[in-house]
């Protein structure tokens, strides 16, 4: 459910790639932190890539078990 993205950074048109926070929200919220303004209130939501990375390792190792295991 969580897929990679193109988009343009609002404050300076920057292109980048991603995942959607609201998409990683529903599996490991965990990963995701509000950004707060100075008043405490929500501008946006930020990933934590690092988090990602490690889902993206296990599901690598889950599916070489699997593949492994159809090959024998």
């Amino acid at each position: 459910s969580i897929k990679g993205i193109h988009f343009k950074w609002n404050e300076d048109d920057r292109k980048d790639i991603g995942v959607l926070a609201q998409d990683v929200e529903k599996v490991a919220p965990e990963l995701v932190r509000p950004i707060l303004d100075g008043d405490g209130k929500e501008m946006h939501k930020a990933v934590n890539y690092n988090g990602i990375v490690a889902m993206l390792v296990e599901a690598v190792k889950e599916l070489t078990a699997r593949v492994e295991e159809l090959e024998a």
